[in-house]
């Protein structure tokens, strides 16, 4: 005699003849549209009782789509900005376990606090004093819109949720490290070749990930790499914290059971992307934090020989690009009294647009449109930027942020041993 199925093994067949019915009627209006749903599902289906998975593959893709262009693909949105919405939801479908880290703490409130500082009050002032903002026009530099502007920084809050409910043993942070070296030495790879003039490579990066027009026009031999970041000064901040990271991780390679090569390739090739970045922000940056995390760490990893040997590989082969940045920022008639030709700008912007501009408006900002004059973007500095768009309310609520991020890593920090999770605040 045939038994009957229990009623969970009904539920799931009428499950999965409605959700092909569902994608087979989506086919027939757009076929496009019903092949990114079965991927979709399919993405579900697996990552449902592995929801890292999900953490791993954003690790890895991030940084190859970051610089894609907005809307080229997905509307309105970057292809990463769309890969992290995407992922916080398969999160939120896989239901991770109570191990994950679901409950909100203090860190949360303070990003409710940035988005509300960031967004929200600007706008009540900006009609307050009887100005308008149209949501959806676009800016003619940079292609984005105010709406795009106010809801950019949700993506990180986003990312941030989907890692902390899914990543919650210390094997699966060494996996998450393991990761990030590899997707850096493809992005400093196609950076080298950027720079190199590889014909193919250049073209795809112009095409598919294009630097904002109009904003940074350099000579051939000025040339400072993008890469898939899109930015140089991404590159210089991406490649600066991986190259410390990997110097750190080096003290417990043994535990984290991360390859010798693979730390050595990652701190020579990010090296030589770090200078070809030519931002000289970041190369001051590097040294001074790699001291501070080495007196953290009260260890002087022989790996750190790397960096410097990457970095005078990069100055050797590419002597041309080397010479006519340093003469761009210290060569004669470059410099304003002490400070670097680049520095010397930023503070003149600072003082003749940007102050100026914060006085009018130091309590809730400007509102979420782009600042910028003849000179380029008037910011220059996350700082400024955050009391341009929503004054001192959205300064303090990321000063706020980062301070309670700190207070978190400190804790990490107080405790004994080589795990990963203590090497990975050292480094943040």
């Amino acid at each position: 005699m045939v038994g009957t199925w229990p009623e969970r093994q009904r539920m799931q067949l009428v499950a999965g003849f409605g959700l092909v019915a569902l994608l087979g009627g989506l086919a027939a209006w757009n076929a496009a549209l019903a092949l990114l749903a079965g991927v979709v599902v399919l993405l579900a289906a697996l990552t449902r009782r592995r929801p890292e998975y999900i953490v791993y593959g954003l690790t890895l893709i991030l940084p190859l789509t970051g610089g894609l262009a907005r809307g080229a693909i997905v509307p309105l949105l970057r292809v990463s900005q769309a890969l992290v919405v995407l992922g916080f939801l398969l999160v939120i479908v896989a239901r991770p376990s109570r191990l994950g880290k679901s409950r909100l703490t203090f860190i949360d409130l303070a990003f409710a606090l940035y988005v509300l500082a960031g967004s929200v009050f600007p706008i009540m002032a900006l009609y307050y004093r009887g100005d308008t903002l149209d949501f959806l026009a676009t800016d003619a530099t940079y292609g984005v819109s105010p709406l795009q502007n106010l809801l950019g920084p949700i993506q990180y809050y986003l990312l941030y949720r989907a890692v902390v409910a899914t990543i919650t043993s210390d094997e699966q942070i060494k996996v998450v490290l393991k990761l990030t070296f590899l997707s850096s030495i493809v992005v400093c790879i196609i950076g080298i070749l950027q720079k190199m003039g590889v014909g193919p490579v250049r073209t795809f990066l112009e095409t598919y990930y294009p630097v904002p027009a109009g904003v940074y026009d350099t000579p051939d031999i000025s040339l400072r790499i993008t890469s898939t970041l899109q930015h140089f000064s991404g590159v210089a901040a991406y490649t600066c914290f991986i190259i410390l990271l990997a110097l750190i991780c080096y003290t417990a390679r043994h535990s984290l059971k991360i390859s010798l090569p693979l730390l050595v390739i990652t701190i020579l090739l990010n090296s030589i992307a770090l200078v070809l970045s030519g931002t000289l922000a970041a190369w001051i940056a590097l040294p001074v934090s790699a001291a501070i995390a080495l007196l953290v760490m009260r260890k002087m990893p022989r790996i750190a020989l790397f960096s410097p040997i990457g970095i005078l590989l990069a100055i050797i082969i590419f002597q041309p690009f080397f010479a006519d940045r340093l003469d761009q920022q210290v060569g004669a008639g470059a410099t304003t009294g002490f400070l670097p030709q680049s520095l010397a700008l930023r503070v003149r912007i600072w003082m003749e647009l940007s102050l100026p501009a914060i006085s009018q408006n130091f309590i809730f900002g400007t509102g979420p449109v782009p600042f910028s004059d003849a000179y380029g973007p008037a910011e220059e500095s996350q700082y400024i930027h955050l009391l341009l768009e929503g004054g001192l309310p959205y300064f303090l609520s990321y000063l706020l942020l980062m301070v309670l991020t700190i207070t978190n890593c400190r804790y990490h920090l107080q405790r004994k041993g080589e795990d990963a999770g203590r090497l990975v605040a050292i480094a943040l």
